[in-house]
C-alpha cells in the first residue's frame, strides 16, 4: 500500500507521454483558434472593404481603382489558401480532441463510481474489524479461562473429561 502511494505521489513529477501529448494538443488548438480569429478579421475586413468600394461606385458613380481590387483579390487569395490550410488541420485537431475528452470522461467516471463505492468499503472493513476484535476477545476470554483451569486443577484427567470440561468452559465463554 505504501509503495504504491509513493508511486502515485512520485509519478505527478515527471511527465508522461500523455501529458506531452495533450499539451502539445492544447498548443495545437489555440494556435488553430487563433488563426481562426485572425481569418475571421481579416475576412470581415475585406467585406467592409468590397462594400464601401461597391457603394462608392454605385452611390456616387466612381471609378473602380484596379490596384485597390488587385489588393483586395489577393487578402481574398490568402483568406482561401488559409481555410484551406485549417480544413485540412480541423480533422486531426478534432480526433485528438475527442480522444481526450473520452480520456477524460473515462476519468470522470472512475472517480465517481470510486467515491460511490468507497465508503460502502470502508463500513464493510470496519464490520469485518469488529467481528474479528469479538472473535479475539471471546478466544482471549476462553484462553484465560483454560489457563486458570490448568493452573487450579492439577489433578489428573482423562482426555474424555479433559474434552468435556473445555467444552464447558468454551459454552460460558460463548453463551454466558
Amino acid at each position: 500500500m505504501r509503495i504504491r502511494a509513493t508511486l502515485l505521489a512520485s509519478s505527478n513529477t515527471y511527465w508522461g507521454q500523455g501529458d506531452q501529448d495533450n499539451t502539445r494538443l492544447s498548443r495545437d488548438e489555440e494556435l488553430y483558434k487563433q488563426e481562426v480569429v485572425r481569418l475571421e478579421k481579416d475576412l470581415s475586413d475585406l467585406e467592409a472593404s468590397v462594400e464601401g468600394l461597391r457603394g462608392e461606385v454605385i452611390n456616387r458613380r466612381t471609378r473602380v481603382n484596379m490596384a485597390a481590387v488587385e489588393d483586395m483579390a489577393l487578402v481574398l487569395s490568402r483568406a482561401s489558401k488559409t481555410v484551406a490550410e485549417l480544413k485540412m488541420r480541423f480533422p486531426s485537431l478534432q480526433n485528438g480532441l475527442r480522444n481526450i475528452l473520452a480520456s477524460e470522461m473515462e476519468k470522470v467516471v472512475r472517480e465517481e463510481k470510486f467515491l460511490k463505492e468507497e465508503p460502502d468499503r470502508l463500513e464493510s472493513a470496519l464490520r469485518r474489524c469488529k467481528k474479528l476484535t469479538g472473535t479475539l476477545v471471546t478466544l482471549k476470554r476462553l484462553a484465560s479461562v483454560q489457563e486458570q483451569r490448568t493452573c487450579v486443577e492439577p489433578q489428573q484427567d482423562t482426555p474424555e473429561t479433559t474434552r468435556t470440561a473445555e467444552v464447558q468452559t468454551t459454552n460460558k465463554v460463548v453463551f454466558p
